[in-house]
């Protein structure tokens, strides 16, 4: 009988770490795609939402590039100002593993190391093997994602993140993201050490993101 349940015990651990690894390779395929935001930004200028307080137009680029000294499912994320043409902001890799304990995936978003050296990095293979994280940066505040009846749902472990910058000041992170087959939202606020917000939107109405392609 104990051989038995051991048996049955190792049985339920393979399947849950096949499960997570399926889930982190749905969440890294179903994130893989270029978004825009301006579907939102027109629908609150059609409500005549005072222009301060609507979104700003975004361009979002989530590439799969091939950087094992990485992690196995690494993605290149790229935002823009505007449109494809536009200026860049944002400039990262989006790092997922399975997540057998917890029952879902882990996602790490990394700042990249000497990053003005990696300029559409998706568009450049030849790059990819060098491409390195930047070690300070994003290795203390993980999403979990989990599947949400047709969705996956990511949200910060506790919901809530805290650490000290690299500055020595103490700040907080909140965010979620929601993801699904045509679709991307994303609420992401930062707070001060008295908890007065530093970026993001008060209201706390995510920022919502229409694929554009696969």
């Amino acid at each position: 009988m104990r051989s038995l349940i051991l048996i049955l015990l190792l049985y339920a651990n393979v399947a849950r770490a096949v499960d997570a690894d399926d889930s982190a390779r749905r969440v890294w395929g179903l994130l893989t795609g270029t978004y825009t935001t301006a579907g939102q930004v027109a629908a609150e200028t059609a409500l005549n939402v005072p222009p301060s307080e609507r979104h700003p137009q975004r361009y979002v680029v989530y590439a799969q590039i091939e950087a094992p000294q990485v992690a196995p499912l690494v993605l290149y994320r790229e935002e823009r100002e505007g449109d494809a043409s536009g200026r860049v902001l944002v400039r990262q890799l989006v790092v997922l593993a399975p997540d057998p304990a917890a029952q879902g995936v882990r996602m790490w978003l990394r700042q990249i190391l000497d990053p003005g050296h990696f300029a559409d990095l998706h568009k450049h293979p030849e790059l990819w093997p060098a491409v390195r994280i930047d070690p300070v940066y994003g290795d203390k505040c993980p999403f979990h994602w989990r599947a949400q009846y047709e969705k996956f749902v990511g949200t910060l472990d506790g919901g809530r993140c805290e650490i000290v910058s690299n500055t020595g000041k103490p700040m907080a992170f909140e965010a979620e993201w929601l993801l699904g087959d045509t679709m991307l939202s994303i609420f992401d606020n930062t707070y001060d050490a008295a908890n007065a917000l530093m970026n993001g939107r008060a209201d706390r109405v995510p920022t919502l993101y229409r694929r554009l392609s696969p």
